[in-house]
C-alpha cells in the first residue's frame, strides 16, 4: 500500500526544500518495510518548530485506518513520546498502550513485552512505525542504560518476524542515537543503530530574504486569501513575518496563518498587519510585536534582519 511516488506529496506539504527531502526519504524507507534486514529506519531531526511532526502527520494522513471485520489495520501508525522513558520495557509498555491494548501489570517475565508489541504490529500490518520526540529515550549521560535502550531500537529494526519500517522524530539531541559506537571501545559495531538506517534528515531553518522564504510566505498567506507577495515591492512585510518565524519556526506561521477561525479574504497590507499583530499577541511570548508598526518602524525591521542573516550565516558556519 505504499505510495507509489514522491509526486503524491499533498499539497498542504509547506514548500521547503527540506521538508521535501524529509517526505522523499519518509516515501524511501515506508518502501524498506518487506526487507528481511538492512536498511529499515530513519531519523528526522531539527530544532522545535521546524515541521517534523507536521510533515510525518502529513504523510501519516494519506495512509487512513481500515477497518475489517477482524481489526483494525494500520499500514502508517504515529505515537509520540510526551515524557522520559527509562528502559526498552517503560518504552513498550507506551507503545502497546498507543496500539490500543493494556500491557501486563507488574513487572512481566522477559520478552513478554515485546511479544505482545510485535503481535500488535502483526495484526494492524503496520508497514512504518512512526515514533515522535525519540529523544526521550536518551539517558542524560552514556552507560548500561544508554546500551540497553540501544540495543533494544537495533534488535526492533533487525527483527525478521516483523515487515515493518521504523521512523524515529526527534530534536537535534536525538542524533545523538547515531553516535553510539562511532568511538572505539565503547559500543561494539554491530550494536550501532546508524548502519541500520538511511542517512539521517535534518530540518533546516529557511534563509532570510531568500527565494524559498518567498515561496513558503505566499504558502501561509494565500490561505487567509490574500494577494501573492512579491519582491521587493513587499520586502518589508517578508522581513516582518520573517521576524515573527525566528521565533518558533513554522509553529508560529501556523499560530498565525492557519487558525480555525482565520478570515477568508483580507484587502490589504494595514488589514493583514492588524490581523497578524492580534495573531501574535495571542500566541507568541516576545514583548516585541514585529506587526506592530509603532513598536517596530521600516528602519527597526531592516535594522532587525541584517541581524537576523548576520545570526544566520554565523550558525551555519558553525555547525561546519
Amino acid at each position: 500500500m505504499v505510495v507509489k511516488t514522491t509526486q503524491d506529496m499533498p499539497t498542504s506539504l509547506i514548500p521547503h526544500d527540506s521538508l521535501r527531502k524529509a517526505w522523499e526519504f519518509l516515501h524511501a524507507v515506508h518502501k524498506l518495510h518487506q526487507r528481511a534486514s538492512g536498511k529499515r529506519a530513519l531519523l528526522l531531526y531539527g530544532g522545535s518548530g521546524e515541521g517534523k511532526t507536521f510533515t510525518v502527520k502529513q504523510y501519516l494522513s494519506l495512509f487512513p485506518t481500515i477497518k475489517t471485520a477482524e481489526v483494525l489495520k494500520a499500514p502508517v501508525f504515529y505515537c509520540r513520546l510526551d515524557e522520559s522513558k527509562k528502559t526498552p520495557d517503560d518504552l513498550l509498555c507506551i507503545l502497546i498502550l498507543a496500539l490500543g491494548q493494556t500491557p501486563p501489570k507488574g513487572k512481566p517475565r522477559a520478552g513478554v513485552l515485546l511479544h505482545q508489541f510485535k503481535t500488535l504490529v502483526r495484526e494492524k500490518c503496520i508497514e512504518l512505525f512512526i515514533i515522535d520526540e525519540i529523544q526521550q529515550v536518551l539517558p542524560k549521560t552514556d552507560g548500561q542504560r544508554a546500551l540497553e535502550m540501544l540495543k533494544f531500537l537495533c534488535a526492533l529494526i533487525d527483527a525478521e518476524d516483523l515487515q515493518t519500517s521504523f521512523v524515529f522524530v526527534g530534536s537535534t539531541r536525538a542524533m545523538h542515537l547515531l553516535a553510539f559506537g562511532a568511538c572505539e571501545n565503547t559500543v561494539d559495531d554491530n550494536e550501532q543503530l546508524s548502519r541500520r538506517m538511511l542517512r539521517p534528515v535534518k530540518l533546516e531553518r529557511i534563509e532570510p530574504r531568500s527565494p524559498q522564504w518567498i515561496r513558503v510566505t505566499n504558502y501561509f498567506v494565500q490561505k487567509i486569501g490574500f494577494r501573492e507577495l512579491v519582491a521587493p515591492d513587499d520586502k518589508e512585510l517578508f522581513d516582518r513575518i520573517y521576524l515573527a518565524y525566528t521565533e518558533r519556526a513554522f509553529s508560529t506561521l501556523e499560530d498565525l496563518f492557519l487558525d480555525e477561525e482565520r478570515p477568508n479574504y483580507i484587502e490589504d497590507t494595514p488589514q493583514l498587519l492588524a490581523y497578524l499583530s492580534e495573531r501574535f499577541l495571542l500566541t507568541s511570548k516576545r514583548a516585541i510585536n514585529p506587526f506592530d508598526t509603532e513598536q517596530m518602524d521600516a528602519d527597526e525591521v531592516d535594522e532587525a534582519m541584517l541581524c537576523v542573516k548576520q545570526d544566520y550565516f554565523k550558525q551555519l558556519e558553525a555547525e561546519d
